[in-house]
């Protein structure tokens, strides 16, 4: 199994393995595809796949999250609803739309923090007990944490349908909330939702634990522009140059003026990085820079992530 970033082609496939509980509606199905095209822009959209299928037989299931509003989290919650899909989806069409832009995702995560909803993940087979179910749902948690690491996230919202789905979320750390939706006739318990959240203030600050990183994540030291964060979190996906280029629709000598920008401000603030590949000779030296430069961001993604933030001192 392994996680990418969604593409055109895949959202027809990503439609289908939906978990009917979700109760979308034909209205928000029907705009779905396009509501999804626009959440990949200022939100995150994986699909996991098997690479040894082809196309769109590979994708066993899918993943997507939006940063959206204080007020569209604390009222859902406090108001103690269920079906959160359908209730964001409503809300982008009717609009005010919760979900925030580029612009307001890097002044929160300067300020206070940002609050993301997971929306419902879509399996090939919604069987939990499924060993083939459970490694697409290992490397879901996989890809959360490489797309959201470094960010500085207040509150996490997330449903899922019956319990064995909550189960899984109580092990990952999640708090159930109580909802007041009653059963609906004839439901069966794995069409039942339970809304779960985890809070900044619920996480010990230092715990050995890979979502204390998304609550308090590490300050940048190195400050790149946004433009070179768009390449260099791209790079982190294995994306190559020529790849990077058509996704963010540059051309190949401008992806190779971000990399000496890259290795400049990097030169600049970290100088003990990539020092030796600077040498005179050195065989294969922008590979090698490009190698240290990428091994070094992996455990520094708020590198990478909208930030104000002035860069920490060296």
């Amino acid at each position: 199994m392994r996680f990418r970033l969604v593409e055109p082609a895949d959202l027809p496939a990503c439609r289908s393995l939906l978990n009917p509980a979700l109760r979308l509606g034909r209205r928000v199905l029907d705009r779905l595809p396009g509501i999804w095209r626009a959440l990949a822009v200022c939100g995150t959209f994986s699909v996991i796949e098997d690479p040894i299928k082809p196309h769109p037989d590979c994708i066993m299931g899918f993943g997507a999250s939006v940063f959206v509003s204080d007020r569209f989290v604390e009222g859902f919650v406090a108001d103690r609803r269920s079906y959160l899909d359908a209730a964001l989806y409503q809300r982008i069409i009717d609009g005010p739309s919760p979900v925030l832009s580029e612009a307001e995702i890097r002044a929160a995560n300067s300020g206070d923090g940002l609050n993301l909803v997971v929306l419902s993940y879509g399996l090939r087979d919604h069987d939990l007990t499924n060993p083939v179910t459970q490694r697409v749902l290992q490397m879901g948690s996989t890809a959360f944490y490489a797309l959201h690491a470094g960010y500085k996230i207040k509150t996490i919202v997330n449903e899922v349908f019956g319990q064995a789905a909550a189960h899984y979320m109580k092990a990952g750390g999640f708090h159930p909330q109580e909802t007041t939706a009653p059963p609906a006739p004839g439901m069966v318990e794995h069409e039942r939702p339970h809304l779960f959240a985890l809070r900044r203030e619920w996480v010990e600050p230092g715990a050995v634990d890979s979502l204390a990183a998304l609550f308090f994540p590490a300050e940048p030291r190195i400050g790149f522009s946004p433009a070179e964060q768009r390449v260099l979190a791209h790079a982190l996906l294995n994306r190559s140059d020529a790849e990077i280029a058509e996704h963010l629709g540059l051309s190949g000598d401008g992806i190779k003026k971000t990399w000496r920008r890259v290795y400049d401000r990097v030169s600049g603030r970290l100088p003990y990085l990539i020092a030796d590949e600077h040498k005179p000779g050195a065989a294969g030296r922008s590979t090698e820079k490009r190698r240290h430069v990428l091994d070094y961001l992996r455990t520094h993604p708020e590198e990478v992530r909208p930030s104000r933030r002035p860069p920490t001192r060296t």
